[in-house]
């Protein structure tokens, strides 16, 4: 289409452009001659309004056309910007729900830490408190070992004593055999590994 509106503007315009040189000539021939001068100058003058309402013509329909285009390059670009509005929309919710999740998910990973931390300093709570009770343990069994073989080499008053009053003197007294002592240890032992595989 505009190959066309070219072609019937350059038209026009020569038509206009011819008519102006035209009129210069029977101008100037009119001029030369003065006989037919007023002839001229009336056929003169046509010639100009007709060129100049040629031209007007021409510019009042370049405007349009300029116009129709403009109007038509302004709602090209309203719908590609409503597009990219609602593509930046979409790319936005779907951000927005991205970081959403990753901030859920960071809390979430971060109570589960906190979780951990607790249990880990509970069950370093329990190893000290049965650490300690070990210790203790073991202090009460050294002090009856000490005190059963200070039994042992103590010297009997009587030398009539027999061995079997000995024996008989042993076992009367309430105190826990070494083996009892030791597997209590164990028992403490095994209770606490235990307990530190559960809350693994």
């Amino acid at each position: 289409m505009s190959g066309s509106r070219r072609l019937q503007r350059s038209v026009r315009l020569t038509v206009a452009s011819s008519l102006l040189l035209l009129s210069a000539v029977i101008v100037a021939v009119a001029v030369a001659t003065s006989s037919w001068g007023g002839a001229a100058a009336v056929l003169s003058v046509i010639a100009g309004v007709v060129a100049v309402r040629m031209v007007y013509a021409e510019v009042v329909l370049t405007r349009r056309h300029a116009a129709i285009d403009r109007a038509a390059q302004a709602r090209a670009f309203g719908a590609d910007l409503a597009r990219k509005r609602r593509e930046h929309t979409a790319f936005t919710q779907a951000m927005t729900a991205k970081v959403e999740g990753q901030q859920r998910t960071i809390a979430s990973l971060e109570g589960t830490i906190r979780l951990a931390d607790k249990r880990a300093d509970e069950a370093e709570t329990r190893v000290r408190r049965e650490a300690r009770r070990a210790n203790e343990a073991q202090a009460r069994l050294s002090s009856l070992l000490d005190e059963v073989l200070m039994h042992r080499t103590l010297p009997v008053a009587d030398a009539n004593v027999t061995s079997a009053e000995e024996d008989e003197l042993f076992d009367q007294t309430d105190l826990p055999t070494i083996i009892n002592l030791l597997a209590w240890e164990d028992h403490a032992n095994s209770a606490v590994v235990e307990d530190l595989r559960r809350q693994a």
